[in-house]
This record gives C-alpha cells, sequence and structure tokens, in this order.
C-alpha cells in the first residue's frame, strides 16, 4: 500500500505541473496584450512552451509522473524567468513575483529534496541572468513598463499562478487523503492478515504432529508449499528444510523399499483426486524410529491447480499399545487354551456353578469321577447334579449341610472328606469365583484318594513292621544287659527265699520276705520298660516333658554299656514337645547303642544332652530348617568316627558299615523317618578318630505348656473289704489263680477261682447272678478273657468285669471301656491294687453303651 500512495502521489504532482506549464502559456499570452512590442519573443517562448506541454502530455503514459513533473517545472521555471528579465530585468517586480511562485510551486508541488534543487536553480539562473545583464552578455530589456502596467502584470500573472497552485495544491491534498484512507484500510487489512495468521500459527501449533501442504507439479514431483513447527519435533528437522526439498522427508522411510509404495500410494490418491492415508515408520537424522501415519485431502482451485493439505502424526505410542494389546491377546488366548486343556487334563473333576445356580462349566473327569447319566449333565441344574451325588455318599445329610453352609456364606472356602458307598473317598475342595471384587460363582474340585489312602495305610504298616524290626534288633542289643538285671533280682530273690525257709528268726524271715517283694517290684519295672519299648502301638503324640520320655531308656540302657564307657547324661526337664514317646525312646536308644558301638570294647565316653534353642532362631547345622523354638538332643561319642564318603549315606535303608557287630541297617533310617514325621531335623557331624556328633532338632513347646501328670492311684496300702461278695477268678495258670483267690480271700471276697475259661462260662450261664463281680485273664487257650467277658456281658449286661494281663499290646483301658469292662489291670499286681480295682469296679456304673 505504501507504494501505491506515492504512485497515485507522483501523479497528482505530475498533473499539477502540466497545469503550470499551460499557465506559463497564459502568462506569456496575456503579457503579449500587455507590452505589445515584445510580441515576437513572447511567441516564441509560447509556442515552446506548447509545443513542451503537448509533448509531455502525449507521452505522460508512457513517462514517469515524478520525471514528467520534474521536466516541466525545469522548462517552465527557467522560461518564466527568462520572460521576466525581458520584461522588467532583474530588478522588475514580476521577475522577482515569478521567481517566488516558481520555489514555492516547487515546494509544494515537489519531495523537500526535489524542490531544494530547484529553489537553488532558480536562484543560480537569477543570479547568472543578472551577472549577465551587469555584464551586457544579454540584449537589453525591451519592454519598459509603467508602474500601473508593472504592477498590473505582476499582481495578475502572481495572482493567477497563485490560484492554479492552489488547486493543484488541493488535488494533492485530496490524494493524500484518499492514499491514507487507503492506507489505514490497508493497515486494518494488514491487522487481520496477521490475525489470522496468528490464529492459524497457534491453531496449528496445538495439532499433534506436521500440518503441511503440498502440490505435485506437472512432472510428477512433490513439493511442500507449508509445513508447520512440529516437523522439528517429529523429524528434528528444520521445516524450511522440507519446503526446500522434500526428499528429506523421503529419505527417512525405514526400510527403504517402502518408499516407492509411499510414493505409489501418492500418485494413485492425485490421479483420483481421493482422501490419502497411509502407515509408515521413518527414522530421524537423530537416529529415532516412530510410527508415522500421514493423512491428506484435495483442494481443487480456480486455475485448475491442486494443493493437498494434511496432518502427519506421531502412532508409535499408539502402535506400541496395539503391538502390546495383540501380544497380551495372545498371551490371553495361550493362557486360556492353557487353563483349558489343564482344566480339561486335570486329575480332578472340576465343577463350575454360578451364583443362581446353574452349571457354567465342568470337565469330563467330574463326570467320570460321579458316573454322571448325560440326561442329568445336560440339563447343567445344579440342584440335579447335587441330588445324583447326594444318592452315592455314605453320609449324605452332613454333605448337604456343609452345601447349605456354603450357599448361606458365598465367600466362605470349604475343605473335606466324603466317602461312597462304593468304598471310595473322595477330598472336596469348594472356593468362591470373584470378579472385580465380588462373589459370582462357585467352583467345585473333587479328588480321588481312594488309592492314595490305600498306600498311606499300607506304608504306616511298613514303617510299623520297620520300627518293630528295629526295636526287636535293639532288644537283642540290650539282651545282655536285661539278662544281666534280670539275673541279679532272681539271684536276691532265690536267697532271700531259701533264708525265710531256713531262718527260725521270725523277724529276719519278715526282712527275706520284704527284699523279696522290693526285688519283684524291681524286676515288674523292668519288664514295664521292655514292654513299653518293644510292644507294638498307635503313633499317638502328646504334650510330652522330654526328659522324662527318654529318662527310662536311658535307664534300660545304662546295663547294656560296658564299664569302660562313661555315660554322662544332662536333661533340661523345662523342655516339652508334642511328640510318641515310645518313638522318641526309639530314636534315643538307637542313637546312644550307635555310639556304644562306635567306641567299641576300649574305654570311651557318650554325652548326652538336652537342651533348647533360642526361641525364633533357626538350626544352625541344618540348612533350610525355618527358625522357631526347638528341643535339641545331642549325643556325642568319643569312637572312631565316620570317614567323609561315608557320612552321606548313614541314613540310606539297609547301609551299614558294622561288620563285626550285628545290625540290620534300619537304625538311622528308622531315626530320620521318626524326625521327619515330628516336622524336625538331623544333622551328623564326625571326624575319623575324633568320634561323632548327632544332634536332633524337635519343635518344641512354649515354657507355659507343661506335660500332663497322672494323678497317682488312689490305693491304699491295707485292701479294700470285700464283704463276702463273690468273686470268679479265671487264669489258665493254676498257680496265679490260687494266690489272687488266696489274695482276695484275705481282703474278704467269697472267691471261686476257675483255670479253664469254658469251665468259667459254664459256671457263670448256670447262675449269672450268683457272681457279684469277674476277674479274669486275657490271654487264655480255647476261649479268650476278652471273648469270655462279651458273652457274659451279652447275658448279663450289668455285671462287672475286670481283665488282668502280661502283655496289653493289642488290649488296652479303652478297647475295654468300649466293650463294656470296667478295669484292665497289668501284671504283676498287689493285692492293695486288686482289691481296689475291684471295689472300684462293683461302685461303679455299667460302662457307657450297655
Amino acid at each position: 500500500m505504501p507504494t501505491l500512495f506515492v504512485r497515485e502521489f507522483d501523479v497528482r504532482a505530475a498533473r499539477a505541473a502540466l497545469a503550470c506549464l499551460w499557465l506559463a502559456v497564459g502568462i506569456v499570452l496575456l503579457l503579449i496584450v500587455v507590452v505589445p512590442s515584445s510580441a515576437p519573443f513572447l511567441l516564441i517562448v509560447a509556442g515552446g512552451l506548447v509545443v513542451l506541454a503537448a509533448a509531455l502530455t502525449a507521452l505522460r503514459q508512457r513517462l514517469s509522473p515524478r520525471l514528467v513533473s520534474r521536466v516541466i517545472l525545469g522548462a517552465a521555471a527557467a522560461a518564466l524567468t527568462v520572460a521576466a528579465w525581458y520584461t522588467g530585468g532583474p530588478e522588475s517586480p514580476s521577475f522577482r513575483s515569478y521567481a517566488v511562485a516558481i520555489v514555492g510551486a516547487s515546494w509544494l508541488i515537489l519531495a523537500p529534496r526535489a524542490a531544494a534543487l530547484a529553489t537553488i536553480g532558480a536562484l543560480g539562473l537569477m543570479a547568472a541572468l543578472t551577472y549577465a545583464g551587469t555584464q551586457q552578455w544579454l540584449p537589453p530589456t525591451r519592454i519598459v513598463h509603467t508602474p500601473w502596467t508593472l504592477w498590473l502584470t505582476t499582481a495578475a500573472s502572481a495572482s493567477l499562478l497563485a490560484v492554479m497552485l492552489r488547486l493543484n495544491v488541493g488535488r494533492v491534498d485530496a490524494a493524500l487523503a484518499a492514499a491514507e484512507l487507503e492506507l489505514a484500510r490497508s493497515n486494518e487489512a494488514h491487522r487481520l492478515a496477521a490475525q489470522s495468521e496468528r490464529r492459524f500459527a497457534e491453531v496449528v501449533a496445538t495439532v499433534p504432529g506436521v500440518v503441511y501442504e503440498f502440490q505435485i507439479d506437472a512432472g510428477g514431483t512433490l513439493r511442500f508449499t507449508f509445513v508447520s513447527e512440529g516437523a522439528r519435533r517429529l523429524f528434528d528437522v528444520d521445516p524450511a528444510a522440507l519446503v526446500a526439498d522434500a526428499g528429506i522427508l523421503f529419505a527417512m522411510v525405514e526400510p527403504p523399499s517402502q518408499l516407492q509404495a509411499l510414493r505409489d500410494s501418492i500418485a494413485r490418491a492425485h490421479a483420483t483426486l481421493e482422501s490419502w492415508e497411509i502407515d509408515g515408520v521413518v527414522r530421524t537424522p537423530a537416529g529415532r524410529e516412530r510410527w508415522i501415519r500421514g493423512q491428506a485431502v484435495p483442494t481443487v482451485y480456480a486455475d485448475g491447480s491442486v494443493r493437498w493439505h494434511g496432518v502427519l502424526s506421531d502412532i508409535s505410542a499408539r502402535r506400541r499399545a496395539e503391538q502390546a494389546l495383540s501380544e497380551s491377546r495372545q498371551a490371553l488366548r495361550r493362557s486360556l487354551s492353557l487353563l483349558q486343556s489343564a482344566f480339561d487334563s486335570t486329575a480332578d473333576g472340576l465343577l463350575v456353578v454360578s451364583a443362581d445356580g446353574r452349571v457354567t462349566d465342568y470337565n469330563q473327569k467330574l463326570v467320570s469321577l460321579w458316573r454322571v447319566p448325560d440326561s442329568v449333565i445336560a440339563t447343567k441344574d445344579d440342584q440335579q447334579l447335587l441330588a445324583h451325588a447326594m444318592s452315592q455318599l455314605v453320609e449324605p445329610d452332613a454333605f448337604m449341610s456343609g452345601v447349605q453352609h456354603l450357599y448361606q456364606h458365598p465367600e466362605a472356602v470349604s475343605f473335606d472328606t466324603l466317602l461312597l458307598k462304593d468304598g471310595r473317598c473322595f477330598e472336596r475342595y469348594s472356593q468362591p469365583q470373584v470378579l472385580d471384587g465380588a462373589v459370582v460363582g462357585r467352583v467345585w474340585s473333587f479328588r480321588d484318594v481312594t488309592a492314595r489312602l490305600d498306600e498311606e495305610r499300607r506304608r504306616a504298616e511298613l514303617e510299623d513292621q520297620l520300627q518293630q524290626a528295629h526295636t526287636l534288633e535293639a532288644l537283642g542289643t540290650l539282651s545282655g544287659g536285661i539278662a544281666h538285671d534280670f539275673n541279679n533280682l532272681l539271684t536276691v530273690i532265690m536267697g532271700h527265699a531259701e533264708a525265710a525257709l531256713l531262718d527260725s528268726d521270725e523277724a529276719h524271715r519278715r526282712d527275706s520276705l520284704q527284699t523279696i517283694g522290693e526285688a519283684c517290684v524291681r524286676a515288674s519295672e523292668l519288664v514295664r520298660q521292655i514292654r513299653e519299648f518293644s510292644q507294638p502301638r498307635p503313633a499317638e503324640r502328646a504334650v510330652l516333658t522330654v526328659a522324662e520320655g527318654i529318662g527310662s531308656a536311658i535307664q534300660l540302657l545304662r546295663t547294656t554299656m560296658p564299664k569302660s564307657v562313661d555315660l554322662a547324661v544332662t536333661l533340661d526337664p523345662t523342655v516339652t514337645m508334642f511328640a510318641n514317646a515310645t518313638q522318641v525312646q526309639q530314636v534315643v536308644t538307637n542313637l546312644i547303642v550307635n555310639a556304644a558301638q562306635a567306641i567299641g570294647s576300649g574305654a570311651g565316653r557318650i554325652s548326652v544332652t538336652l537342651d533348647e534353642v533360642p526361641g525364633g532362631e533357626a538350626p544352625p547345622t541344618v540348612p533350610g530348617t525355618p527358625a522357631g523354638r526347638y528341643a535339641r538332643l545331642t549325643v556325642r561319642d568319643t569312637g572312631r568316627g565316620i570317614a567323609a564318603e561315608v557320612l552321606p549315606r548313614i541314613f540310606d535303608p539297609f547301609f551299614t558299615t558294622k561288620t563285626a557287630s550285628p545290625g540290620s541297617g534300619l537304625g538311622l533310617a528308622v531315626v530320620q523317618g521318626i524326625v521327619r514325621r515330628h516336622a524336625g531335623a538331623i544333622a551328623v557331624e564326625s571326624t575319623p578318630g575324633s568320634g561323632t556328633t548327632v544332634r536332633v532338632y524337635w519343635p518344641a513347646l512354649a515354657p507355659d505348656v507343661a506335660a500332663p501328670r497322672p494323678a497317682p492311684p488312689a490305693v491304699s496300702a491295707v485292701p479294700v473289704a470285700g464283704d463276702g461278695r463273690r468273686i470268679l477268678v479265671v487264669d489258665d495258670e493254676p498257680a496265679i489263680a490260687r494266690v489272687v483267690a488266696e489274695s482276695l480271700r484275705r481282703a474278704g471276697y467269697v472267691v471261686v477261682a476257675a483255670t479253664d475259661p469254658r469251665e468259667a462260662r459254664r459256671l457263670f450261664m448256670a447262675d449269672p447272678l450268683a457272681f457279684d463281680a469277674v476277674l479274669s485273664d486275657v490271654a487264655m487257650p480255647n476261649l479268650s478273657g476278652v471273648d469270655l467277658g462279651r458273652e457274659m456281658l451279652a447275658r448279663r449286661p450289668d455285671v462287672p468285669i475286670v481283665l488282668f494281663t502280661g502283655y496289653s499290646a493289642e488290649f488296652g483301658p479303652d478297647d475295654a471301656r468300649a466293650i463294656g469292662f470296667r478295669a484292665v489291670l497289668s501284671k504283676p499286681v498287689t493285692t492293695a491294687v486288686l482289691a481296689e480295682a475291684l471295689h472300684r469296679a462293683l461302685q461303679s456304673p455299667a460302662a457307657p453303651g450297655r
């Protein structure tokens, strides 16, 4: 717009200059009228001005307006100045008025620099004419003015010149005003355009990726006409570089083999003028690899040209997400496939039931386990499946009660064992199915454990046989010491019995009999220890004071130790554990016997220590054992030790290094099995020639858990009076029957003794009310005491029956009470104990269930 304004101003100035030129012609013609004497000269001047004005008017469309205005002003100034000279000389007022008018017009029409040059030129011309007149180089002036003509011509020319100049100045002002208005409009347009460009830039800046415009020339070459600043972030390239050379972007395509496919897609879109879209990979100059999506739409302009406008977007994150999603879906499909395979191939029968009681899934193992008919499973009705299952159970009511409890408590987890009528046994596990924190159903799992339970029973039997075999082996080792103790006791009994028969002194006879009784008590205790150690019994566990549990075994072992072996025992009496006492005794016996055999016949020492590992610590010598409270049994000997290559095998069954001593190789294997079943650990340290140390760790109980102590039997030293009650005594040993009968008679009972259980049965059956109680041995020929008692109870359920036996391995107090017997006594038994047991049996009611 400023250029347009300057051009318009120059045009106005040229028009004003032409007007001044024609004015000059008019002034010259006026001077001819006023001063006729100078007509020839003035006509020549006027003619030249007319020719100049006509020429410039004709050529002004081709010439520069500024050049036109300057030529006219210069010519007019020269002509008017010369004319003024000849009409009055340098002192003429007209000459001066012309000069002033021309100079003023120059400043009004021309730019300041051109006006200054015109002023200087006019003054220079005046000075040159004045100097030429004084030197008489020019002809003298021909017109002599009178005052009134002088003033008239001067005023007229000056007035006309001023009026014309003023008119032209007005035109110039109007042009200036129009130019200023146009300039204001132009500025407003520029402002709006700038604002629009700014908004466009802001919008483009917010568009993720690159906003671009491109066109394709006649040769098929793509050229960018606009690229946004996003190219700098997306492609690590200056946008101006892409505008200059679009090949920079094409060179980034990865792999390069995809470049032709990109060009073909652009060419197809350009040919059909359809929207263009393509995805691809680029590698930027900075080495970054990105997935790019290109999109563009065509715009057809009025001149037929086509430009494409679009966006290049970074879809790397989306592609990674899509790839991750695809991998996740693939992993999910694999997981579902694996889950389905596991679901179908598992050994368990699986059933999934929705919250509304519909079967949503099951496997074929469930159908085969429960032998479900196709007609039932096809209904997918949980109630029908439940009814079918209950028809096969031994205890269906208990099962149904558990099911109803789970329905009432949807979040509960349940486990139980189901016995079927056909002898099978199932383990049932039930877990709620949870989705987004809410219970939507329940999963049932059924496993047939019949074979496993049978195997466990067989294994338990084999372990019992193994332990019994080891017990017999240990008894064989102990037999020498046992025989030694029995021989000593028999020597004492025989010696004092002879003394009692031969000694006439009553006091000496009583002392001998007292000593015989004490020896019998010691012999009875020795038999009890041997029986407890050797007889098989269920592996029942109870709270056990460890020191008391192993003390009796150590006492029995002392008699087997050679005199050259020192057995040192230190036991903490406060250590308790939950264990089977007999198995603990087996462990101690085996370890001490092995230690004694390692020492041999020479001198040595065996130390047995029982203490407790501090709470919260793991056994330091057994890696992998969890921290906790442990009872530690340490057996240390000074024997020959174990070789390093043999040490890893000492717990192998039937492995033994004993060549001269008897041994089956089962001892340490049994020990390890017992320790493991008690959740314990065992560690062995040995150095050949320096002895062996065995440490056994048993889980111990807290100090405040004490082992129950049996209440001492309430037996008086004097037998309880029988008050004449009739007792039937049955024992196949006549001596025992006789001595028991005599003891009870002394206690005040009326006794009928029988040595044949069949005779005793005949006596009882002949008159069941003839006897107040029955005392019978257990192990008898032809008819055992247990069977005899059953027959008596069948005939008279309230009869008190007391059993006594010398071997109670297969028949204990619990078994006796279950049948209906009142008590079971172990031989040997004193008269006081026997009488007290009969008294309690006579006073107590019949056994429960009789």
